[in-house]
């Protein structure tokens, strides 16, 4: 209700939970009720919606000046300690770009769809941020399916999990850091990172 982007983290909301700060970044108008929150707790204060409708993928707020000192990976004004995973549509999609409107409700979602397809063109202009991205394919899941279950049985989800896994493996195969940052292996570090994840993670799998 303030006309504006707040962004929540220890600095900013020391006294947060993580988890309340998901809740209010993730209220799509209509969608969900908008739920309040006054800078100490929800319940009261502001109202909030998420804020993919206006900024989707906040890059750039890791590239602020104090992310500077003793970051030897900062670099004209690049933080390249930034590695951020995005969410694409495949070009393929049946119904990419092509939503029926048939209620309120999928004119919500056709017109929030639209307002994150502008900003992924924004992005996509800017080749210095597609260098410290991951591009994850939606598998042609609509932000609004609201039916997909984090479950080991649900098909759906295994098949995001599994395009996550390739599109993250993909990117550190073929990643070289920028010139101005070769100071340290920072590329074999988050490699070795992601390697051990997917380790525990299979190995907890196999366990269950």
């Amino acid at each position: 209700s303030q006309h504006r982007l707040e962004v929540f983290s220890a600095a900013t909301t020391p006294h947060m939970a993580v988890a309340d700060a998901l809740l209010l970044s993730q209220s799509l108008p209509l969608f969900f009720a908008a739920p309040q929150f006054d800078g100490r707790k929800l319940g009261q204060g502001d109202y909030y919606g998420d804020g993919g409708i206006l900024s989707n993928y906040p890059l750039h707020l890791f590239d602020g000046s104090q992310y500077e000192n003793n970051n030897p990976y900062y670099r004209n004004g690049l933080n390249w300690q930034t590695l951020g995973c995005r969410l694409y549509t495949p070009a393929d999609c049946p119904e990419a770009g092509q939503r029926p409107i048939t209620n309120i409700a999928s004119y919500l979602s056709n017109l929030f769809e639209t307002s994150l397809e502008s900003q992924i063109t924004a992005h996509e202009r800017r080749p210095i941020d597609q260098r410290r991205t991951i591009n994850v394919s939606n598998c042609c899941i609509s932000t609004t399916d609201f039916s997909v279950a984090p479950q080991p049985e649900d098909p759906i989800y295994q098949k995001l999990v599994q395009a996550g896994e390739t599109a993250v493996r993909s990117f550190l195969e073929s990643y070289t850091p920028p010139d101005l940052v070769i100071p340290a292996p920072l590329s074999r570090r988050i490699r070795r990172q992601i390697e051990h994840f997917f380790h525990y993670r299979n190995r907890g799998q196999n366990e269950q």
